[in-house]
Formats: structure tokens, C-alpha cells, sequence
């Protein structure tokens, strides 16, 4: 068989002869056809690189075409700036929003006594005042059981010291009245819409009642009222007359005018000069007793007892009538 080379052979002896070369073609034969066979093999060598390069080619843009289609999920970068999410397991801040007093303590209903009555205000056993705060709706403890006396509507607290009476709101303890030279004796009491204070004050000519107007910061002056042995003061049901009640006589103050009227013995309610009445209708009342609360007819006549609560919403209170403070329902 007749290889590759000899064939080469042949055809550079045939080539060198047309060309007119010397007779003797061996030498330059063989150099030719090795050059060639040379040639021919790098060039084929270079066919295969291509060719292979050419298809790692095709197969690194196939692999990557597949890869644009489908990347996985990297893994996540660690960032340097602080996160905004919420954590649940992190947070030591409470979830609930608001006004931390208010969330803490539910609103709760007051206690009513008869008629549409509540009890507005009582005393604690450790000195303190509860009374019921219609704005935060509970009753909380409040200044001291012997100096202080809330408002019907529990928004402001009269306070009574040695010589002095301070009248505070109850929401933010801010001062909107004081007065000097007051008569410790005499109990202050205030009006049924909470917005005037009667007290008496001592002067040269002797006692007089005054009713300050809690929201303005003025007063009125009665005349001298006769009170050797103390007295009491007590608001009439009109709201516009009080009543002095010195021993067995009883005189009536307008605050219009501060003029005093003429004693009376005339009973104005039934249960009497040393307790505190509320009317519930025409034909019966509810009084305020040393032991608790009564419900009396126009005449006097006891049809029901309602004794003091033992506590206030968890507070203990004490059996002190003077400090029960009525008030119509919210």
C-alpha cells in the first residue's frame, strides 16, 4: 500500500521535473515533500484546535444561557445598616400602644346607690380619698380623707389645711383657688354642678359664708352668720341658697347678695341637719348615715338600707360618713 509520504514523494519529482530542474531530484524531492507533509499536519493539528475550541465554546454559552434561566439564590450579604423590620423575638418594647396609665387600668363603671346616684367619692382606710375620675372612668385614690372633698364631677379637689383651702383639678393638680384665714370647724361643701365652694372665714364682725366660683377665681361674702358652737353648711336643692345650720337654728345665705336670712326651724329635708340628703323623686330621698346609706320618704320614714361598700375597686374603705360624697350618674 502506497502511503502518504511516498505519494508525496512522487508528486514533488514530478513537480521539480516540469519545473527543468537537474536530473539528480532526489534530495530536493524528499525536502519538498517533508516541508509539505510538515504543513499539512501542523495545519491539521490547528483544524483540531479550532474545532475544539469551538465547541468549549458552544458549551460554555449553552451553560451560562441555562444559568441566566435558572440562578440560585445567593447567599445573603451582611449589611451594616441597622434594620427597620420589627422583631419578635429582639423588641423589649411592649406592643400595645397608648397611654400607659390608661392601658393598664380598664375603664369601669361607678357604683350606684339609688335613683340614679353615685357614689362620687369615699374614704379610704389609710387616709386617702377615693373618687371616681370621669375622664379616666375609675376611681383612684386622691389627696387625704380629712382635708380633701371632691367635686360632684370629680374634677377638682378642695383641700383644707390648718388655715387654708386649696382647690386643685383632679387631672393635672393644677391650683384654680385658695383662700386664707378659713374656719377649720365649719366643713367646706360644693355646689351640685361643681362649680362654686362654700366655706366660711373668719373676719373682725365674726364668721361669714363665703362661695368662691371655682372657675373664675372670685368669691362672695355673706353677713356675719351666728355660729358660737360651729355650724354647717349645706347647698339647697335650687342651687342658689345656702343653709346654716347653727345648733337647733338654721339660717338661709343667698349667694346673690350674701344676705343672711331669718333662722329657721322649718325642716328642708328628712334626714335632718347632720347628714346629707339627695333627692331621688318627689316622695323619697336617700341620706347619708352613719352606718350607710337611707332611703327615706318626704316625712322621714326609713323604706331601705344600703350599707357601705367594704371596698372600691380593690381599695378598703373606711366607715366614715362624712367623707361619702354623692353625685348623679355620668
Amino acid at each position: 500500500m502506497t502511503t502518504d509520504f511516498e505519494r508525496l514523494l512522487r508528486e514533488s519529482v514530478h513537480d521539480l521535473a516540469s519545473e527543468g530542474r537537474p536530473v539528480d531530484l532526489g534530495g530536493p524531492a524528499l525536502r519538498r515533500a517533508d516541508r509539505i507533509r510538515t504543513v499539512r499536519a501542523v495545519s491539521a493539528v490547528s483544524a483540531v484546535v479550532v474545532a475544539v475550541m469551538l465547541v468549549a465554546g458552544v458549551a460554555a454559552a449553552v451553560r451560562i444561557g441555562r444559568a441566566d434561566r435558572d440562578v440560585p439564590p445567593a447567599d445573603p450579604v451582611p449589611s451594616t445598616v441597622p434594620s427597620t423590620a420589627p422583631s419578635a423575638t429582639l423588641s423589649a418594647e411592649p406592643t400595645e400602644s397608648g397611654d400607659p396609665e390608661e392601658s393598664e387600668e380598664p375603664r369601669t363603671p361607678p357604683i350606684l346607690v339609688a335613683g340614679g346616684w353615685m357614689i362620687r367619692a369615699a374614704p379610704n382606710a389609710n387616709d386617702t380619698m377615693i373618687v371616681y375620675d370621669d375622664a379616666a372612668g375609675r376611681y383612684r385614690r386622691a389627696g387625704t380623707s380629712a382635708t380633701a372633698l371632691p367635686s360632684p364631677d370629680g374634677r377638682y379637689l378642695a383641700v383644707v389645711g390648718q388655715t387654708a383651702i386649696i382647690v386643685t383639678t383632679v387631672a393635672d393638680k393644677r391650683v384654680v383657688y385658695e383662700r386664707n384665714a378659713i374656719v377649720t370647724g365649719v366643713r367646706p361643701v360644693w355646689s351640685p354642678d361643681s362649680t362654686r365652694l362654700a366655706f366660711a372665714t373668719f373676719s373682725p364682725e365674726g364668721v361669714k359664708v363665703r362661695v368662691a366660683e371655682v372657675a373664675v377665681a372670685t368669691e362672695t361674702a355673706s353677713d356675719t352668720v351666728n355660729c358660737p358652737d360651729g355650724c354647717m353648711l349645706k347647698w339647697l336643692e335650687d342651687g342658689g341658697h345656702i343653709r346654716v345650720y347653727t345648733g337647733s337654728q338654721r339660717a338661709e345665705v343667698t349667694i346673690r347678695g350674701g344676705a343672711v336670712g331669718r333662722p329657721s326651724a322649718t325642716r328642708d329635708d328628712p334626714c335632718g341637719s347632720t347628714v346629707r340628703a339627695f333627692r331621688i323623686d318627689a316622695s323619697s330621698w336617700i341620706c347619708v348615715t352613719g352606718t350607710g346609706f337611707a332611703i327615706t320618704t318626704g316625712s322621714g320614714a326609713v323604706t331601705g338600707r344600703i350599707p357601705f361598700p367594704t371596698e372600691i375597686a380593690g381599695i378598703p374603705v373606711a366607715g366614715d360618713c362624712v367623707n361619702f360624697v354623692l353625685s348623679r350618674g355620668t
